[in-house]
């Protein structure tokens, strides 16, 4: 395989993994204010922003995951799905063997600013 053929597919598929992180983060502020911080909450920092951001992350998103693509990009977001569900069985049965884990990796995560 060409090395720069390798770098384009795998690239594109790793966007397409990078981009679901990004839409997931954006959908997910909002959330997280208004729940564990209400009283820091602003309407266009930590709604509309997030609105833009995800809509933003759509469309590059689109275009990688749209049909009727050459392979091997046709199949790149049922790869990327595949991976998207196992690492969430894997988290479920993270938390399954220590309930207490979700709650620490989501305060460190938080607390990271």
């Amino acid at each position: 395989m060409n090395p720069v053929v390798f770098f384009a597919e795998s690239s594109s598929l790793g966007a397409i993994l990078i981009l679901l992180v990004y839409l997931a983060s954006n959908i997910a502020l909002p959330l997280y204010y208004r729940r564990y911080r209400p009283q820091e909450f602003r309407i266009v920092r930590h709604l509309v922003l997030p609105a833009v951001g995800a809509l933003a992350v759509l469309v590059p998103l689109y275009y990688l995951a749209k049909p009727g693509q050459p392979a091997p990009y046709s199949w790149f977001p049922y790869a990327a799905l595949a991976t998207l569900l196992a690492a969430v069985c894997y988290a479920a049965l993270l938390v399954r063997r220590d309930p207490g884990l979700a709650d620490r990796v989501g305060a460190v995560v938080a607390d990271a600013e």
